[in-house]
């Protein structure tokens, strides 16, 4: 069984991890496929397994125009890649034999010779105030592209409020639980007053390191801040501010659960890490990216998580904030929906 992962950011990396752990156990033979750091994660965690490496998408982004209508100015380039790793993939369906296709947003993934289940939370997109005239046209693009695939896993569970408002797929779809690699971490003690977490795509991940850094020189707490570039081993020590570019997996996990608080951008797959391990966060979204900020808000107004936009972000404020949270605990799992989607697909 083949399993793919996008490689814009980490998330979509991190969050096939238990998924690929569950096809293992389950007694599946699974071949990885990425690119670029979303490549590098998958073959740390799992070095033994056969890898595929898929052509970048190489996204450009901007800190004005909305992330959705600048895919929309870069379709022909992205419509170049899809079609460059479905021809890899259906040679790797012949060479290996594949019986299954798992894919994580990538949208050239897919086969009519096996099974192929799409991983996605954004079935669809909205964009928001004077850009909203492209919603029809972002939207069909994107149910065309879903069409080629047999099955859509949603990784959240019924009515949690976290992805309905993205959903309008007219193929079957079964909710899998929120993925996290964290699921089976125990709680550590206090190490870190705060972590950050820097993610996401160029400038606006350096634009956002950048602002921590500086506003983290003003407080005497305990503090780590992760850039977010692995492959790359940096770290350094800024009077109470420890920096590192990137932890593996068992290294995050044990230190965001040593941490009082988490400071970061707030995208799915954070948000189900948190879950998993029951944390307080301040989310900062991406400029420009609707699903962030929609998120970030809905959690914000129920009184889960403290959000303040990127250019209003003040740290002492922050940190004064999401002490009355209640907290990404609050959230009840329900067990067995991923093991039982792939049982049923095995």
């Amino acid at each position: 069984m083949l399993v793919c992962a996008l490689d814009w950011g980490l998330g979509h990396a991190t969050r096939c991890i238990p998924v690929i752990r569950e096809l293992q156990r389950q007694g599946a033979e699974v071949i990885i496929a990425s690119s670029g750091k979303a490549g590098i994660i998958l073959q740390e965690e799992f070095p033994l397994l056969i890898y595929i490496e898929l052509p970048g998408y190489n996204p450009k982004y901007s800190n004005t125009v909305p992330l959705a209508l600048a895919m929309v100015t870069q379709v022909s380039g992205f419509q170049r890649t899809i079609k460059k790793e479905h021809a890899l993939l259906e040679e790797a369906v012949r060479s290996h034999k594949l019986d299954l296709i798992i894919s994580d947003n990538r949208y050239g993934c897919y086969s009519n010779a096996v099974p192929s289940v799409l991983i996605s939370h954004q079935l669809r997109l909205r964009l928001n105030g004077v850009w909203s005239i492209f919603d029809p046209f972002v939207n069909r693009m994107l149910q065309s592209w879903i069409s080629h695939f047999s099955e859509v896993w949603v990784p959240d569970q019924a009515g949690s409020g976290l992805t309905e408002r993205f959903m309008s797929p007219n193929i079957p779809v079964t909710y899998v639980g929120w993925l996290s690699r964290f699921d089976s971490i125990e709680v550590r003690e206090k190490k870190y007053d705060v972590m950050m977490i820097v993610s996401g795509p160029e400038p606006l991940r350096t634009s956002f390191e950048r602002i921590l850094r500086e506003q983290a020189k003003d407080l005497s707490l305990s503090m780590i801040l992760v850039t977010g570039k692995p492959g790359d081993k940096m770290n350094v020590q800024e009077n109470f501010l420890r920096i590192v570019n990137h932890l593996s997996g068992d290294e995050m996990a044990a230190t965001i659960s040593s941490a009082s608080v988490i400071i970061a951008r707030g995208g799915y797959t954070t948000i189900m890490d948190l879950i998993a391990l029951g944390k307080r966060a301040v989310f900062v979204p991406t400029p420009q990216q609707p699903e962030q900020q929609w998120m970030a808000s809905q959690l914000h107004e129920r009184g889960v998580v403290f959000s303040v936009d990127q250019d209003k972000f003040d740290l002492r404020t922050a940190l004064q904030g999401v002490g009355s949270t209640a907290g990404l605990g609050s959230f009840k799992k329900q067990d067995g929906l991923l093991e039982s989607a792939i049982a049923k697909l095995m």
